[in-house]
């Protein structure tokens, strides 16, 4: 749906009716090992609208795509998927009404969300279509690192190896056996 579209619904509309998602946006967190934010990247993902089970979904095969290209694009940094949360505004309108004429804050749902599941998205209202969004947290990881000093013990470095040495004379042919 376009921009001009979705205003001038919302115009047009005195009580907005809740929607279905047909995208919304994915926040990914990476921090290093000092818990310092070191970027934050933004996608936006298509949504599958379902109908009859009332919600949108992100497939989780779309989902691990995204997840394995941000950790791609860390060049020479190794970083861990950590967390998963959902921010999602879940009002009807007569919950939008008394949230205004009260004077108070609206309040997300901010929920953590199991990465080998689909996300489902319930509709909403539109307002709240732009400010729905996925937040994906990654950790800096030294696993992959290799011990610079590997410690051996002395016995392997220096085998023991038998020398054999082979004298001859004319006549008399002696073989002397060195250990070492």
């Amino acid at each position: 749906m376009s921009w001009i579209d979705k205003n001038e619904n919302m115009l047009h509309n005195e009580i907005q009716e809740k929607v279905y998602m047909d995208e919304i946006n994915c926040f990914f967190i990476f921090v290093d090992s000092k818990k310092n934010i070191i970027k934050i990247n933004k996608e936006s993902a298509d949504l599958e609208v379902n109908i009859k089970e009332n919600h949108s979904t992100l497939p989780k095969n779309v989902l691990l795509n995204m997840i394995q290209n941000q950790k791609k694009n860390m060049h020479n940094v190794s970083f861990l998927y950590k967390h998963a949360f959902s921010y999602l505004f879940d009002y009807n309108h007569d919950d939008v009404i008394f949230f205004i004429e009260n004077d108070k804050d609206f309040e997300p749902s901010m929920k953590e969300i199991p990465l080998m599941d689909n996300i489902r998205i319930p509709p909403s209202i539109y307002i709240f279509h732009d400010i729905n969004c996925l937040y994906f947290f990654f950790e800096e990881s030294y696993q992959n690192m290799k011990p610079i000093l590997k410690i051996h013990d002395i016995k392997k470095i220096i085998p023991s190896k038998r020398v054999t040495i082979k004298l001859s004379n004319n006549t008399k042919s002696r073989t002397r056996k060195n250990n070492l």
